[in-house]
């Protein structure tokens, strides 16, 4: 009886922890009304020293088909790559598709 109980607690909280992440990535890049709203995609970074964090990424249309594709990371992130220290605005320049891209801290 004490064996089950204790698995049946290890159970529900493997379950909470996961339905508790999932909440967060929602939140994280939530859908917005009135917008199509892509697929949630989610990439760990998973490494041999252990879980860096992950990568959240979804893209959105507007009414009018506008794309605006969102990236959310979160963690220490891989060894060899970090955001810059300044907030970046620009766009891809004459060559590129005509996109504009802005990093911020939250």
């Amino acid at each position: 009886m004490k064996k089950t109980t204790i698995f049946s607690l290890a159970v529900s909280m493997i379950i909470l922890s996961i339905s508790i992440s999932s909440a967060q990535m929602r939140d994280a890049l939530p859908e917005i009304r009135g917008w199509i709203n892509g697929e949630l995609r989610k990439t760990e970074f998973d490494t041999v020293s252990g879980k860096r964090g992950f990568w959240l990424e979804r893209s959105y249309r507007n009414t009018f088909g506008v794309p605006f594709h969102a990236v959310w990371m979160e963690g220490s992130g891989d060894k060899g790559w970090s955001p810059p220290d300044k907030t970046i605005s620009a766009d891809d320049g004459p060559i590129g598709s005509g996109a504009s891209y802005r990093t911020l801290s939250v």
